[in-house]
């Protein structure tokens, strides 16, 4: 590891740094699938989700997944995931 002057953070293990970056790396593909969801339930071009979809905060992406699956019809293999995921991703975004 490359020492620094400065600390930013406590000390940290190899471990530990090796651990957070797996933790990152699921974390932004998780938002990644919730953007592509967003934008095949918009029926977006590929250029037009990086102009609306993906700017978005993972909040706003799932209110508006949640707002379109409230006002339009949802295929029903879609409900089930649906309401887990309104479930699950309020409670682990803080962990």
């Amino acid at each position: 590891m490359i020492a620094v002057p400065y600390k930013f953070e406590p000390e940290l293990s190899d471990q530990e740094f090796m651990k957070l970056g797996q933790l990152s790396i699921r974390w932004s593909h998780i938002e990644y699938v919730l953007g592509m969801c967003l934008k095949r339930m918009l029926r977006l071009t590929d250029d037009e989700a990086i102009i609306v979809v993906f700017p978005l905060s993972l909040d706003q992406r799932l209110t508006r997944i949640r707002q379109l699956a409230e006002s339009t019809p949802v295929c029903e293999l879609a409900v089930r995931p649906l309401n887990e995921l309104k479930l699950i991703m309020p409670a682990i975004q803080y962990v």
